[in-house]
């Protein structure tokens, strides 16, 4: 066991350790004073719970660090001590008046790699802006690290300014380039999600959402209601693991995408994932997919939810800035298993495949442009990936240009199509509601 420090209240002992090591990781706070103790006991019992349960240190400081500023300044002189027990690689801070509400949710899925120090924002009502809060955060153990929490400490920002430590690394962050390749900034819902009150817009972006990982109160002037508020939340705490899938991480982010080719560039809808599903079910032994065409992620997160052990290589040119918040959710997912490849599939495939000699892949999922001469590209291109039981899907073969590379590719013996599939979703439009795709093999 790990000496405990004199300036902690609690400290929560690792009992067990997983990938990445939950040993590594220690939860912060600091509760002052006998009556803000009691108006936020709910919420130390909170934290307290959620690291027994995931391994995590949990420490709760008392003491005021420096009396000559506010308390919240504390925060940082707090942090810097544990950043000094080596053992630690993230901490993560979390002010006192906020609680955990999805227990199922591990810091160790909210940690970006090469970045250190990562964060969300507010939208603030009385600016119209989203600015940087730092109520919540997770911070690594690198020299980096330490050397900007001394830079915020010793910065000439006033002291007394209403936001205190915060306006300081906001403003550090503002005017300082080389601060802001080591910060990720997550939107609000991510790990920052509010209640509605007086101080905040009545955002989406903002409001917590059953399943989002934690709830700031901002700390009323009224202690009396915050005390309310984490005693009336505290008995909402789930334990959901899988609450924050790809339609509600691209939500979190101010993507509410639906089904409709055109704008979001064919969207699977309910009726085509389950068609998806019936025939990836008959399927076995999938190690590695190739997509072309990633867009929203629909189809992509079907195939993954069949063969969650796969290695994924998706290809995309990124025409669409969701595709961006999706390319982020398989990669915090999946980590290593999913590989993206951005630019024009008539370029990047072939710079793949000469790049990874030898390597064969168990499914192909053609679904990118529906330009003629870009599908007969990518259709000659993903030739050299497959071997000779290798599944090939080819998306809206209704669509003329696709038929007529898919069916010149035919007459060249080059393909051969095994079976070629309909679906119907009465729900939508004649063009999104009917979806034609085929199932093939590569002639050898």
């Amino acid at each position: 066991m790990r000496k405990i420090l004199a300036f902690l209240l609690t400290l929560i002992i690792t009992i067990t350790s997983v990938d990445l090591y939950s040993a590594d990781i220690c939860v912060v706070t600091l509760v002052h004073g006998d009556e803000y103790t009691e108006v936020v006991k709910e919420g130390i019992k909170n934290k307290e719970e959620y690291c027994k349960k995931h391994g995590y240190d949990f420490v709760c400081g008392t003491e005021h660090l420096d009396p000559t500023r506010s308390i919240a300044w504390s925060k940082i002189k707090l942090v810097e001590k544990c950043l000094q027990n080596k053992s630690y690689k993230w901490v993560f801070w979390t002010d006192a008046d906020s609680l955990i509400m999805n227990h199922g949710i591990k810091l160790e899925d909210l940690i970006i790699d090469g970045r250190d120090f990562i964060l969300s924002t507010v939208h603030m009502k009385q600016s119209k802006k989203h600015i940087l809060n730092t109520g919540e955060f997770l911070i690594r153990n690198s020299n980096w690290s330490k050397k900007f929490l001394k830079t915020i400490y010793n910065r000439d920002s006033p002291l007394d300014h209403p936001w205190w430590e915060q306006k300081a690394i906001i403003d550090e962050y503002t005017e300082n380039k080389d601060v802001q390749k080591h910060f990720y900034v997550y939107p609000p819902r991510i790990l920052n999600s509010t209640v509605l009150n007086i101080n905040y817009e009545k955002n989406p972006l903002n409001v917590y959402k059953e399943g989002d990982f934690i709830i700031h109160f901002y700390q009323p002037a009224d202690k009396s209601r915050l005390k309310s508020l984490i005693e009336k939340y505290s008995k909402m705490v789930v334990d959901e693991p899988t609450a924050i899938n790809l339609n509600s991480y691209l939500e979190m982010h101010g993507f509410n995408l639906i089904p409709k080719h055109g704008k979001n560039l064919g969207y699977c809808t309910l009726a085509q994932r389950k068609q998806f599903a019936k025939v990836l079910n008959s399927y076995s032994n999938i190690k590695s997919v190739l997509e072309i065409g990633l867009n929203g992620g629909h189809s992509a997160q079907t195939i993954l939810e069949h063969f969650p052990d796969c290695i994924f290589y998706s290809f995309d040119i990124i025409q669409m800035t969701y595709t961006n918040v999706a390319v982020e959710y398989f990669k915090r997912k999946y980590r290593n298993q999913f590989v993206f490849i951005e630019g024009n599939s008539e370029q990047t495939i072939s710079k793949f495949y000469k790049k990874n000699p030898g390597l064969k892949v168990d499914f192909i999922y053609i679904d990118g442009s529906h330009e003629y001469k870009t599908v007969v590209q990518d259709i000659e291109n993903c030739r050299y990936l497959a071997h000779s039981s290798t599944k090939v899907w080819i998306d809206d073969y209704n669509l003329k240009d696709v038929k007529d590379a898919v069916d010149e590719a035919v007459a060249e013996n080059k393909l051969i199509i095994l079976k070629e599939h309909t679906s119907i979703d009465s729900n939508f439009g004649p063009h999104t509601g009917v979806r034609v795709w085929i199932e093939a093999k590569y002639v050898n």
